[in-house]
């Protein structure tokens, strides 16, 4: 009886010193779980801010498609355009399957002057690459002459 006595002494005192501190870690648990939720929210704010303003640097462009003719129905294609500021890209031209670097930018928009020698040069191709990164972009343009 005695024996069983100590193991009931024994166990009970385990059992409380175990439960003290699971309430201990269950609190500190708790205290985490509120700071990450407030985390969360705060960041959930941000990014909510964040797409709210990358609207102001979007921009609406138009292109037509062709010439536009008088008194004819004519294509326009719209499409938005992102003006923020970005990594920097290098622009090159492409003259003959030759890559010619042009220049440097750093924001989504520039202008490119180009003087076509005869009518069959109607075609501007560009390509943008990214320093220290895989992509590349190419565009080819076909300019209506007159």
């Amino acid at each position: 009886m005695k024996n069983h006595t100590i193991i009931s002494v024994l166990f009970f005192s385990i059992f409380t010193v175990s439960c003290n501190e699971s309430n201990s870690e269950l609190k500190k648990i708790n205290v985490e779980l509120q700071k990450l939720q407030k985390e969360n929210s705060i960041l959930k704010d941000s990014i909510s801010k964040i797409k709210k303003e990358d609207w102001n640097y979007k921009m609406l462009v138009g292109v037509p498609e062709g010439k536009l003719k008088v008194g004819e129905k004519n294509k326009i294609f719209f499409f938005l355009y992102d003006s923020k500021q970005l990594q920097d890209f290098d622009v090159y031209k492409i003259e003959n399957k030759k890559e010619i670097k042009i220049r440097t930018e750093k924001f989504g928009k520039f202008s490119y002057e180009y003087i076509p020698k005869s009518e069959l040069e109607n075609k501007v191709s560009l390509k943008i690459k990214i320093p220290n990164n895989d992509v590349e972009i190419m565009n080819e343009t076909t300019i209506p002459l007159k």
